[in-house]
């Protein structure tokens, strides 16, 4: 990810994609909601001052003056396995099957047509490992999963304590989760700019991080993340520029790359919003548990855990109906202990299937 990728990508059709500088609501309550980067100003994210980050991509250093990253950044040579879509599987087997419909069209043109009838079984695998493409490529990835090259475990590194925290072996089972889950997600940019890499793996982290400790660890029906440059409105949404959203019906999620990027890298002074979509399904994918009814009074608690009061998650989402046991799930994700101590009903509903 890197920040002139991240730039890039966020202002990318600005005529279409309405920039914060539209936004006229500047009252200070809005400070953690409002973009830390207004377009054409640099990034500013407080980190460990004289930290390297390495990222998809990208070398960003860390400036000692004011421990702010700076927009100086160089290219780095990198191959990662975020490219195996292009070394799949089911690619391969395809090989052979060219070379024996190669070979018969040569046989069959030089014998004016004799050998003509051994074209058509190659056509027919062709066409089979085409469509069984991506059942074939999950099978052998579900078999042997790699793990991450050590450009995406930088990005994990950095911004995720949960996996820092893991033992070396919970460490590889987590890396696995992550390539399964961004091989069985479909991930669709609305830019013409290429989606950047690295805000898959953000968009997903979450999710991983939720589901760790159970056997299945996918969301059953949600194969699709749209990822928007900045806020945008949709059809269940048309008046409200917001950053997330989860579509039931469809199996898909909406977030804004300003949000996966600024709740990941920053997520003590913006509401980690892609981990608010992923709780709100993870609720709804296990309503057997009973979950209570949020009350209002829990807001003020959880302003006490983390900082993040009502109006900042409102706002850092943008959306009217956000329901607070989402938030109480993203508050046990990122605060454990004293959000446990708070809400241990939740957590044990949250910990059913670990008992």
């Amino acid at each position: 990810m890197m920040m002139s990728n991240m730039k890039r990508y966020v202002n990318h059709k600005k005529k279409l994609w309405y920039g914060a500088e539209l936004n006229r609501r500047h009252q200070d309550f809005q400070s953690c909601a409002l973009p830390t980067e207004l377009p054409y100003l640099p990034i500013k994210t407080p980190l460990l001052s004289g930290t390297k980050i390495v990222l998809f991509f990208k070398e960003v250093l860390i400036s000692q003056k004011k421990n702010t990253i700076i927009l100086k950044s160089r290219l780095v040579k990198a191959e990662s396995t975020y490219l195996y879509k292009k070394k799949m599987p089911s690619r391969i087997l395809l090989i052979p099957c060219f070379i024996v419909f190669l070979v018969a069209g040569y046989y069959s043109w030089i014998n004016d047509g004799l050998y003509s009838i051994w074209m058509l079984p190659p056509i027919v695998l062709i066409a089979i490992i085409y469509v069984l493409s991506p059942q074939i490529d999950w099978i052998y990835y579900k078999k042997f999963t790699p793990g991450l090259d050590n450009i995406q475990k930088q990005i994990l590194i950095t911004g995720c304590p949960f996996y820092v925290a893991l033992s070396a072996e919970k460490k590889v089972v987590f890396e696995q989760r992550c390539f399964l889950m961004l091989l069985a997600i479909d991930f669709q940019g609305q830019s013409e700019e290429p989606l950047p890499e690295d805000f898959k793996l953000m968009a997903i982290i979450p999710a991983v991080m939720l589901t760790f400790e159970e056997e299945n660890f996918l969301f059953s029906g949600y194969e699709k993340i749209v990822i928007y440059p900045t806020a945008f409105p949709s059809p269940q949404y048309p008046n409200n520029f917001h950053h997330s959203e989860s579509f039931f019906e469809d199996g898909v999620l909406l977030f804004s790359a300003q949000a996966i990027f600024q709740g990941y890298m920053d997520p003590i002074n913006h509401y980690p919003v892609t981990a608010h979509e992923w709780s709100k399904i993870y609720m709804a994918q296990n309503t057997d548990r009973n979950w209570p009814e949020g009350e209002a009074s829990w807001w003020e608690t959880l302003s006490e855990i983390s900082g993040w009061n009502k109006t900042c998650i409102f706002e850092c989402i943008g959306r009217p109906d956000i329901e607070i046991l989402p938030a109480v799930i993203v508050h046990l994700i990122y605060f454990p202990k004293p959000t446990m101590e708070k809400f241990p009903d939740i957590f044990s509903l949250l910990h059913s299937k670990d008992l």
